[in-house]
């Protein structure tokens, strides 16, 4: 393979390998902070307080297994949280995608679709609907 550029360096076999070079980089980074992110449990990746993307007033916290939500900065409910194999059998799961709040009332099931440091969404599974929230802290 010639990796010398031409006169004008266009259409020779080094430009073509630089530009894959270039496109490729930037998915390398991606799948790597992806492998890092799958690596850490799912209970440690949603830690924090969470801000819902459609009702500015309602927030969420996670401390541990400890979860509570509030609204207008009133407690609304404070549960605990597990993470599960699935929400029939409910094993538990650290990297699983499902998660369980045990309260007084019984148990929620719910599915996390998606988590990085700024946004956490997760689907109420008896109805399916999504919910979402940004990072406070």
């Amino acid at each position: 393979m010639n990796l010398t550029l031409g006169a004008q360096g266009r259409g020779t076999p080094a430009r073509g390998l630089l530009v894959l070079v270039l496109l490729l980089s930037p998915l390398e980074g991606c799948r790597e902070a992806e492998r890092l992110s799958a690596a850490t449990p799912n209970i440690e990746r949603i830690q924090g307080t969470w801000q819902s993307t459609d009702d500015a007033a309602a927030t969420i916290a996670i401390r541990g297994n400890a979860f509570l939500s509030r609204y207008d900065d009133v407690a609304l409910i404070s549960e605990t949280i597990h993470f599960v194999s699935d929400c029939e059998r409910q094993v538990n799961d650290s990297e699983g995608e499902y998660f369980v709040l045990m309260a007084d009332t019984g148990v929620l099931c719910y599915r996390l679709s998606y988590v990085d440091e700024t946004l956490l969404e997760y689907i109420y599974l008896p109805r399916g609907n999504t919910l979402s929230y940004t990072r406070l802290e």
